[in-house]
């Protein structure tokens, strides 16, 4: 993944299986060396063993983290959506307190840690999310991030 676009060096079942689930188009197939733009992720499509194979031999400065049986984020050590939020928090001169986030997969976890209020996803079935998380909402396909935000500030 570039700032603009997403290439794919194999399409495979695993692939086309995630592309459906998620509702996108498959990415643009591209020799992986032939792509000179900055690149601001790696995508791993395999179970848990490719994941950690990957990581010791090829991505030994990044971190992963897995929202899909089949796939895996890989980015730069130290960089994940706690870093984002962060950065957004010291842009705008705001503080943690009053910070809400949402989320359903491992790459949640950082963000769900950092933000005062952490809601995982009723559809999640991650311990670490589930663990990671101050409150849990309905599932996503429950309108639940709705729901969760009527009665939570119902109650304030």
């Amino acid at each position: 993944m570039t700032r603009d676009n997403v290439y794919i060096n194999l399409i495979n079942q695993d692939v086309e299986d995630l592309s459906v689930f998620l509702g996108v188009d498959l990415p643009e197939v591209r020799p992986l060396h032939t792509v000179f733009e900055d690149v601001m992720q790696v995508n791993v499509y395999g179970d848990l063993a490719l994941e950690e194979k990957i990581m010791k031999e090829v991505f030994t400065n990044c971190e992963s983290s897995r929202w899909h049986p089949h796939f895996a984020d890989v980015t730069p050590k130290g960089n994940s959506k706690k870093t984002g939020i962060e950065k957004i928090l010291r842009y705008y001169n705001l503080n943690r307190e009053g910070t809400m986030a949402f989320g359903d997969g491992g790459n949640d976890v950082s963000v769900l840690e950092y933000v005062q209020v952490g809601v995982a996803m009723g559809n999640s079935n991650d311990p670490t999310v589930l663990a990671a998380a101050s409150h849990i909402a309905p599932s996503v396909d429950d309108d639940g991030i709705a729901r969760f935000l009527h009665s939570f500030f119902l109650y304030l």
